[in-house]
């Protein structure tokens, strides 16, 4: 083993074919065993507008070094953040591909969006989750998360909890 081996660097995504195709992919491996949605489709073939532009939003990915001398990265994960109102965020497509499960890349993309959200004023992170993807529910508790009530307007059908991170309590407002 060299040096580089899981060498995991967070980065701004870049809207080029290969980050867009990475955010996919990546996206892919948890979403085709509920079925793909129409809002999904349109997310994956191009996040930038549908996340960033929409959303004025971010969007993140994990590299990790490869372990070979010239330093050739590999997108290992992927995550974005959605601004619901000025002080709400929303979490999307956390993700992470076979060769970076259990790494802590997942947790290392979902501390990265809460630092980035704190930074762009957010009170609360929430997201939508299900339940049957148990190493994302576990990470989201470990992290601080909690459970609220599914909105009625909820985008996913699959969608069958929904959870809240608040970084600024109520009473300190």
């Amino acid at each position: 083993m060299s040096q580089f081996d899981d060498q995991i660097t967070i980065r701004k995504f870049n809207n080029t074919s290969t980050d867009i195709e990475a955010f996919k992919n990546i996206s892919l491996l948890w979403l085709e065993q509920f079925g793909l949605e129409d809002k999904d489709h349109q997310i994956l073939n191009d996040p930038h507008t549908h996340i960033v532009e929409k959303y004025d939003g971010n969007l993140l990915v994990a590299e990790m070094c490869d372990g070979r001398l010239d330093g050739k990265k590999e997108i290992v994960g992927v995550i974005g953040l959605m601004r619901m109102s000025p002080t709400s965020f929303d979490v999307s497509k956390l993700g992470v591909s076979a060769s970076g499960k259990g790494k802590g890349i997942g947790k290392k993309l979902l501390e990265a969006v809460i630092h980035l959200a704190k930074e762009r004023g957010a009170h609360t992170i929430e997201l939508d989750t299900n339940s049957r993807l148990v190493p994302a529910y576990t990470l989201y508790k470990k992290l601080g998360f909690s459970n609220i009530p599914i909105r009625e307007d909820i985008r996913y059908a699959r969608t069958d909890t929904r959870m809240q991170l608040v970084l600024v309590p109520k009473s300190n407002l």
